[in-house]
């Protein structure tokens, strides 16, 4: 279980100084974010619909030009800033097994209502 935790605590500190350095250099969004955004922009048309007669069943759809943002389109808790706070949860040292409560082992409480 220590170990488990230690790792963990790496893996923490590490990504937390990876989002902090993007912070630092103007960085919006994950790299991660952008490639996929970048490859699924290559493979699918960029269509919109600028009018729809729902009656008619008439839709009139325009092309979008390449330089679209698509920044607008995506949820804030992705950009650089929300996974740097995430990674800042603070790991408090595991205390001494001495000082651990007493574990009797599980119990199994079954539910009378079944």
């Amino acid at each position: 279980m220590r170990a488990t935790y230690e790792r963990l605590q790496q893996l923490f500190i590490r990504k937390g100084r990876e989002a902090m350095a993007g912070l630092n250099s103007g960085q919006q969004w994950s790299h991660h974010l952008v490639r996929a955004i970048e490859k699924l922009r290559e493979s699918i048309p960029r269509l919109r619909v600028t009018h729809c007669d729902r009656q008619a069943k008439v839709f009139t759809v325009d092309e979008l030009e390449a330089t679209e943002e698509w920044g607008t389109f995506i949820d804030p808790v992705y950009s650089m800033e929300s996974v740097f706070n995430e990674y800042r949860v603070e790991f408090p040292p595991i205390p001494d097994e001495q000082f651990w409560p007493e574990w009797h082992g599980t119990t199994v409480r079954p539910n009378p209502l079944m």
